[in-house]
């Protein structure tokens, strides 16, 4: 059991007819905490109040599964001090594992957030920003050169806001996820638009940002998606503005990217 609130970890024995009540009682005693609204995820998928009375059983958890716990306010959000105190213990994930960014804070506080506005794929956007990561990243990508030739791009930047909710969705919201997502570097994309200093809108189309699967994503997985997103460019669902994206998918529809395989070296 991995709480991501505070990064602790604990171990708990419950018996399989059990229902998740009981599991849910056990955690909270195990972790010493306060009473609240918790919720256990399980990969992708949340569990809460609604399942308290099925049976571990029902929910087909299984011996060695390891749950994130996360809480929510009655408001749905996750309170303010325990959000930046998730924020500081993904950073250290993405610090583990090699990964560069900045962060820049827009609160000054739980009710002082900035608004910001950032492009998306149905426009324009306000959103309750509480910060922002620029985040550098490697993945095998392209750019079209001033000559019209397609060449390979290794080294990528985009912008990563968290929203107020995050890590939870908003389903009041056309994008619920708990992000948004605006590219800076230079790319030749179908579904990523060429930052606004390269002479495009940095709009990204990514599946990821419109159906967010819940608190057991971080931003380890974000960046890891979006080198994903780079490597495989889905040319029959393009950004139709700007125009370099239809470009784009025309191009990778006749011209499919290599497939980009690492291997461990082996330790002599």
């Amino acid at each position: 059991m991995l709480d991501l609130l505070s990064n602790r970890e604990v171990e708990v024995e419950v018996e399989p007819t059990h229902t998740f009540r009981d599991l849910m009682d056990t955690v909270i005693k195990a972790l010493d905490l306060p009473q609240g609204d918790y919720r256990l995820a399980l990969g992708a998928k949340e569990y809460g109040p609604q399942h308290y009375d099925k049976t571990l059983v029902e929910l087909g958890f299984r011996d060695g599964d390891r749950l994130q716990l996360t809480v929510r306010t009655p408001g749905g959000y996750l309170p303010f001090q325990r959000l930046l105190r998730r924020l500081r213990n993904e950073e250290k994930l993405l610090r583990d594992n090699g990964y560069k960014f900045v962060r820049e804070d827009f609160y000054k506080g739980d009710k002082e957030y900035k608004k910001i506005k950032v492009p998306t794929v149905y426009g324009e956007e306000e959103i309750p920003a509480v910060c922002r990561y620029i985040m550098s990243f490697r993945a095998l990508g392209y750019r079209l050169t001033p000559y019209n030739t397609v060449v390979q791009h290794w080294n990528h930047e985009a912008e990563v806001y968290i929203l107020r909710y995050y890590p939870m969705s908003d389903d009041s919201r056309r994008l619920g996820a708990p992000i948004r997502v605006v590219w800076r570097s230079d790319i030749f994309h179908p579904n990523i638009a060429p930052g606004v200093a390269y002479g495009g809108t940095g709009v990204v189309c990514w599946a990821l940002i419109k159906k967010w699967k819940g608190p057991a994503l971080n931003l380890l997985t974000v960046v890891k998606g979006l080198e994903r997103l780079v490597e495989n460019p889905e040319p029959n669902d393009p950004i139709h503005y700007p125009e370099i994206c239809l470009v784009a998918a025309e191009y990778f529809k006749k011209h499919k990217p290599p497939k980009v395989v690492v291997r461990k070296i082996p330790r002599k």
